[in-house]
């Protein structure tokens, strides 16, 4: 671990609590991303380093090591996925893993119990490979180390958004076999962490993500989703599916502060209560998957499949 000197990250502290630092994409300029708060402490990774750190009003901690995404354990300890796809612990002693290269990809959510861990499973992953092709979802349970995959779709990378009490919230990409073209909905479903699932349980529909946006994001209490789509900025219940309109925002953010976008240029502060979240259309059954042929023939003169949205960005 590094110590460094206070005054420059305590600036950076403060701008981040004032929600005045955007998030910006790694590799093309430094930046930071908050991605847990916990007792007066916020995780962040620094970018474009990849690299973590820990903030406090005592001082500011570099941890030495690289994260797609993490999260605090309910000691204080930090769960975190590192660039080689490996599931890893930092402790007192410093990071070790749990589970090897190519096992978990982002992103990464604690259960509300502390106990269990949810990420993507890599299938399919070449050996020195970190891109798989498809993900699907797994947990871990933390007191035995035993994992469980959930779920697993041919050629698809599942979304992952959280935890619902001791269920997952989760999006199946899917599309027109005939034209390729997305479908007019997203369908949220849930998870149980009991064992391998066909298909989730249909949970509500929503606007469909915005062809070329960003990850969706979920909040850091896991009470909320934001993304963009067609419709404007939405922001969804992730214990029930409903959902409000934020206008023209765009980009929005996450901090232990809550929920900022851009409106008219600049990164501003959005209120966010249940009472916003007036539209609701419940879905049924199971969610439905995408078919074979619209997997392996694709139509070039289409447009991106869903799952063609940019860069998971960690939450």
């Amino acid at each position: 671990m590094v110590k460094l000197p206070r005054w420059p990250l305590l600036l950076l502290s403060l701008l981040l609590l004032a929600g005045a630092v955007p998030p910006l994409d790694p590799g093309r300029v430094a930046g930071v991303y908050v991605l847990d708060s916990r007792s007066g402490k916020s995780l962040v990774m620094v970018l474009p380093s990849l690299e973590l750190g820990v903030l406090s009003s005592t001082g500011e901690t570099l941890l030495g090591v690289e994260a797609l995404s993490a999260r605090f354990l309910p000691d204080g300890q930090i769960a975190f996925i590192d660039p080689n796809l490996a599931l890893r612990h930092f402790g007192p002693r410093g990071a070790t893993d749990w589970l090897p290269p190519g096992s978990a990809n982002a992103p990464l959510f604690v259960s509300p119990d502390g106990q269990t861990l949810a990420y993507l499973k890599p299938i399919g992953l070449q050996p020195g490979d970190n891109e798989p092709s498809a993900n699907g979802v797994a947990v871990l349970d933390l007191a035995t180390k035993t994992e469980r995959l959930l779920l697993q779709v041919p050629d698809v990378t599942v979304r992952l958004y959280g935890w619902v009490g001791q269920q997952l919230l989760v999006e199946v990409p899917n599309w027109s076999p005939a034209t390729n073209a997305p479908l007019e909905k997203m369908v949220l479903g849930l998870l149980s962490t009991d064992g391998p699932q066909a298909a989730p349980r249909a949970l509500a529909n929503l606007p469909p993500v915005l062809p070329g946006a960003h990850y969706p994001q979920t909040s850091l209490d896991q009470r909320y989703l934001a993304y963009q789509s067609d419709e404007g900025l939405v922001v969804a219940s992730l214990s029930s599916g409903s959902y409000g309109l934020k206008g023209t925002a765009s980009d929005p953010m996450w901090t232990d502060t809550g929920l900022s976008a851009v409106v008219n240029g600049q990164r501003t502060g959005l209120a966010v209560s249940p009472d916003d979240l007036t539209q609701f259309s419940p879905a049924n059954g199971d969610v439905a998957l995408p078919a074979a042929s619209g997997i392996a023939v694709p139509s070039p003169a289409g447009p991106a499949q869903p799952r063609a949205v940019l860069f998971y960005r960690p939450v």
